[in-house]
């Protein structure tokens, strides 16, 4: 359904709503509760003013009749009563509205940060390339906050106000007249809508702050990952320098901004002082002309001072309303990108002696386009690939494992065709090595088992670390196999770090392991040594090498400058 485009943020909150529910179920009961809460606060912070009139009345009516009469002095007690008890309700209720809005403002947060996060490790690889993390980080903290955010005004400062209007109307026609009340509630309405209107043009001046947000965030984030970098060229004055020039730029936008933001403010200020000044004088003028009684002065003299209050909170919430509409729209951007679609399939081992096979494939191997590609990994079988530099051997793995997709022919996996779409069975039977080893956050068995199937207990996992001479790492750091490791595994060594890689894949238990430069932060001894048991443990394996030594370990060669001639 086509919605008008100022309406839009309406569809991107009511997303936004239904991702959290699918992590908060019970959300919209919370939704139901909150409706209630604000429905309640409004009654009560109508009536208190109300109650307050009322008292007024009766000590001004008992100053003209003799205390003797106990019928109004307990008539006067009550009142009291009530006017107490109605204001305690309103505050409970309001502090209970607060409570409860905090917890769903929790709720929000998290589940669109988790949504968010779910979101991007599903997209297609060439999406999430093209994604600087800087800006994907700020946009799902920013996201995530303006849906709190646009969730309190909503229920916190629109909604009682919307409902307190209409009970004042209500209060002030039985009390005044429908003139009176109808005069008094148009303008504040007037007032209200203006507001909106005014606040509208500042949902422009957001887009700058936010895209100079994330572009400060991308660049310190690349100065930090390329700290080592930095340092041995000896550059930190110049990136220093480089920095300083892109804030001075944001620090600009932003003043200007702000001070757009601060002309439009103050406009919507002086509206609600119009507002209170014009009916304080002419309620000061009828009561004068003893058209109203005092408790009626109290009456709409308080009823002004409570609106005059909730009306600046709701020009500055409207404000940030605007600039969490572009955060939103920006964080839903993110849910229109293309996700990564996986097909069933139903394994039958060993039904085939190939693995792989490519027939008459045209795809891209580093940045030449291949046609008529054909080849077959056979099962029980150690490969090699091998090749320059760029010639796409890392472009040809990312094919096997579903990253990549062929442009025309057809890609088999046993009897599964995934030309198209991979299957996420294949992770069970394939485990994939990376060239630049990974190490996570948590202790070294979180590290060796991450994501496997399989149970190990730690008598079985020090046994594999001793075969892949790992254990030193526990020795010397005096850490067992449970203990969070912190910072510690920054200190490891590149060699240490590939080990535990090449272990986590191992522990999977796969049928084919594929590694890419398995070998090069290790020396000639340890690499041999570990192939050679790879080989006895993996039933396939396809390696990535430029080593000799262990390309003639392999049992067969997969050379793609062949491909080129």
């Amino acid at each position: 359904m086509n919605i008008p485009k100022h309406l839009e943020f309406i569809k991107n909150y009511y997303f936004s709503c239904q991702l959290a529910m699918q992590r908060y179920p019970r959300l919209r009961l919370d939704f139901i509760l909150m409706f209630l809460l604000v429905v309640f606060v409004a009654i009560f912070g109508t009536l208190f003013p109300y109650l307050m009139k009322l008292l007024v009345d009766q000590v001004e009516q008992n100053h003209h009749i003799e205390i003797a009469h106990l019928f109004s002095i307990e008539k006067l007690y009550l009142l009291v009563l009530a006017y107490a008890a109605a204001w305690l309700m309103s505050q409970l209720l309001s502090w209970c509205q607060n409570l409860f809005s905090m917890i769903m403002s929790v709720n929000f947060e998290t589940a669109l940060m988790y949504s968010g996060v779910e979101n991007f490790l599903a997209l297609q690889k060439k999406h999430q390339d093209q994604t600087e993390i800087g800006a994907l980080l700020t946009d799902l903290q920013r996201g995530a906050l303006a849906m709190t955010e646009m969730t309190f005004a909503f229920f916190m400062l629109l909604g009682p106000i919307i409902f307190q209007l209409l009970f004042i109307f209500a209060v002030l026609f039985k009390t005044i007249n429908i003139v009176f009340s109808a005069c008094f509630v148009g303008s504040a309405l007037i007032i209200f809508i203006v507001s909106i209107l005014i606040s509208k043009k500042s949902s422009g001046y957001f887009n700058e702050i936010y895209q100079g947000r994330n572009l400060i965030n991308t660049a310190i984030l690349e100065k930090v990952s390329q700290s080592y970098e930095i340092k041995i060229k000896h550059s930190q004055v110049y990136e220093q320098n480089r920095l300083k020039q892109s804030l001075s730029s944001y620090a600009v936008i932003v003043k200007k901004t702000n001070l757009r933001i601060g002309g439009l403010m103050m406009m919507q200020v002086l509206l609600i002082f119009l507002f209170l000044l014009g009916f304080m004088f002419y309620t000061a003028y009828i009561s004068q002309h003893q058209q109203i009684s005092s408790g009626d002065f109290v009456l709409i003299s308080t009823y002004i001072i409570q609106l005059t209050l909730p009306f600046l909170m709701v020009s500055q919430s409207l404000m940030r309303v605007n600039g969490n509409i572009v955060a939103l729209k920006t964080y839903r951007q993110y849910f229109d990108l293309t996700r990564e679609h996986y097909q069933p399939w139903a394994s039958t081992a060993s039904s085939t002696s190939v693995l792989y096979q490519f027939e008459d494939a045209t795809l891209n191997l580093g940045k030449h386009e291949i046609q008529h590609f054909n080849l077959q990994q056979m099962a029980d079988t150690h490969y090699a690939i091998i090749g320059q530099t760029g010639c796409g051997k890392t472009s040809l793995i990312n094919y096997l494992i579903g990253i990549s997709k062929i442009k025309s022919g057809r890609l088999y996996y046993q009897d599964l065709d995934i030309s198209v779409h991979f299957s996420e069975e294949i992770f069970n039977q394939v485990s994939f090595v990376e060239q630049h080893a990974v190490i996570f956050s948590g202790s070294l068995k979180d590290n060796l088992v991450y994501n496997s199937p399989y149970d190990y207990t730690d008598a079985e996992l020090i046994k594999w670390l001793k075969k892949f001479k790992l254990n030193s790492i526990l020795e010397k750091n005096q850490l067992t196999l449970n203990d969070d490791m912190g910072d510690l595994y920054k200190n490891f060594s590149g060699g240490e770090k590939q080990r535990i890689s090449i272990l986590r894949g191992v522990l999977r238990q796969p049928q084919l392991l594929i590694l890419d430069e398995p070998t090069s932060a290790l020396d000639t001894s340890t690499a041999l040594e570990i192939i050679e048991m790879l080989k006895k443990q993996i039933q396939s394996l396809v390696i990535v090498t430029h080593s000799q030594q262990c390309i003639d370990l392999m049992d067969e060669i997969i050379d793609l400058d062949r491909q080129f001639i």
